[in-house]
Parts: C-alpha cells; sequence; structure tokens
C-alpha cells in the first residue's frame, strides 16, 4: 500500500502531467512542467468530486476550460486539450473493452465445448430406444419396466 502512495502515485501524476504538458506543446501553448502539473492535479481532483456524472461527460472538458483560463491559456486550446484526453481514452480503454469481451466469449466458447452432450439435461430425454429403458417404481412399490 505504501508502494503505491509513494511511488506508483505520483509516478502516474507526473506521467500524466508529461502528456498534458506535451499535448499543450504541440497544440501550440508553452506552459512549464509545473504548470502542466497543476492542471492535472486540479482535473483529476474536479474529476474525483464530479464521481456521480457517468464518465465524467463534460465535467472534464468544463474543468479544462475552468483551470486553463486561470492560467491563462485560450479557451479553444483548452478545449481541445481535454478532446485529446478523450481520444486516448479512447485509444486505451476500446482495445482493453474488446479483448476482455473476445477473453470471454472464447472462454464460454471451451466451456460449453468441453461439456458433453450426454450429460446434458436437454439432450438426456432425448436418449431414444439405444439406451437402456428407465426403470419405473410405482406408489404401491410394484416395478414397471417402460
Amino acid at each position: 500500500m505504501l508502494r503505491y502512495l509513494f511511488f506508483w502515485q505520483p509516478l502516474q501524476c507526473f506521467l500524466t502531467s508529461l502528456e498534458v504538458w506535451l499535448a499543450l506543446y504541440f497544440l501550440g501553448a508553452r506552459v512549464t512542467l509545473v504548470e502542466a502539473v497543476v492542471i492535472e492535479s486540479l482535473i483529476q481532483a474536479i474529476g474525483s468530486a464530479a464521481f456521480f456524472v457517468p464518465g465524467g461527460l463534460g465535467v472534464q472538458e468544463g474543468g479544462f476550460i475552468l483551470i486553463g483560463g486561470a492560467l491563462g491559456l485560450d479557451p479553444s486550446t483548452c478545449l481541445a486539450l481535454a478532446g485529446a484526453r478523450r481520444i486516448r481514452d479512447l485509444l486505451i480503454f476500446v482495445p482493453g473493452l474488446l479483448a476482455w469481451q473476445f477473453a470471454e466469449t472464447s472462454k464460454q466458447a471451451s466451456v460449453q465445448s468441453s461439456t458433453p452432450l450426454a450429460s446434458s439435461p436437454v439432450c438426456s430425454s432425448a436418449r431414444g430406444p439405444r439406451h437402456a429403458p428407465v426403470t419405473e417404481v410405482s406408489i404401491a412399490g410394484e416395478t414397471n419396466r417402460g
């Protein structure tokens, strides 16, 4: 737990801040790495505060415009940065969801193919005449062969 708090979490924050700085650099806005860390940290705080909004739709974009405006960035640049973040999310999450779906369907297909048909409850009633007849016991205790 401490390794996560003191190593992985700061590393993730730094790398996403580097991503923000790089995106802003390519968008033509020259910001320092410290400003990129501020933008990323406040965007994460806003996203955490608005956890009840599905996917944070609109919250992240509004946060980028609000925070970027406070740091002197153009609103169109901030909106482009938010769009770049959404595109990044799509490029990472959609292949992951597709791989998960593929893994689940292949697992389900392997379970179905490993189950023999004769032990299936649907197919056991349709055994036909080639199997031994079923013995039934009546209420009186007599044995009936069918």
